[in-house]
Parts: C-alpha cells; sequence; structure tokens
C-alpha cells in the first residue's frame, strides 16, 4: 500500500456574467463630502465658502498633510496657525480645530496675516 497522494491539477475561472447583471451604482460624491471626510479639522462657514469661492482643490494627500500640520502646530502650543501649502494658505485655529478662512496663490499676494501666534510650512 502507498501512502502517496496525487492531485489533479484545477484551474478556476470566474462565473460567466449574466446578462441582467448590473454594476452597483455609484453615487454622485462632492468634493466638499470627500474633503470633510478626509480632515480631522471642521471647517468654518467662511472657510467653505472661500474654499468654494477660489476654486481651491485639496487632493486626499494635501487632507493628510493639513491635518499632519495641524497637529504639529497642536504639539507646538500654538492657538492659532497660518499653514502654508504649495500655492495655498489656511488660517486655523488650533485650539478649536477649525480651520477659519482658505487662499488661493492668487490672493496670496501682498498678504498680510495677523492673530496668528505661529506658522506651519509644509
Amino acid at each position: 500500500m502507498s501512502n502517496e497522494i496525487y492531485l489533479n491539477p484545477y484551474i478556476w475561472s470566474p462565473p460567466a456574467k449574466k446578462a441582467n447583471d448590473q454594476k452597483p451604482v455609484q453615487q454622485d460624491i462632492s468634493f466638499d463630502d470627500v474633503l470633510k471626510s478626509k480632515l480631522d479639522v471642521k471647517l468654518s462657514k467662511h472657510a467653505e465658502q472661500r474654499i468654494k469661492d477660489r476654486n481651491i482643490n485639496l487632493t486626499g494627500d494635501d487632507a493628510d498633510k493639513l491635518n499632519q500640520a495641524v497637529a504639529r502646530a497642536q504639539a507646538k502650543g500654538i492657538k492659532s496657525s497660518l499653514i502654508l501649502m504649495q500655492d495655498k494658505a489656511f488660517i486655523v485655529s488650533v485650539s478649536s480645530n477649525t480651520i477659519i478662512t482658505a487662499v488661493d496663490k492668487q490672493h496670496l499676494a501682498d498678504s498680510i496675516f495677523t492673530n496668528i501666534d505661529g506658522a506651519v510650512i509644509i
């Protein structure tokens, strides 16, 4: 008697699709919803309006960088911070974890930022 086991090769293929199979319906998700879901910080109504008016776009990576910048400011004890990111700037109330306003490249020229006690450049 032999203790050898023989296996037949088995090739798997996915089942054929039926004619009535439908792809799941993809919901339209707004940029604001994506931004809010990625950001740990809140957006003030003013900041939301500025982001829309100035057509400021943030990627998921940008949102992560913004979250990290706020965390760094918080670790340093900053209460109100200017966060500079590429061609955008954000004024953040670190103590309330809220973005107060957002500025694009066009509006950055000759700007003066007041009432901040720290800046984070990313």
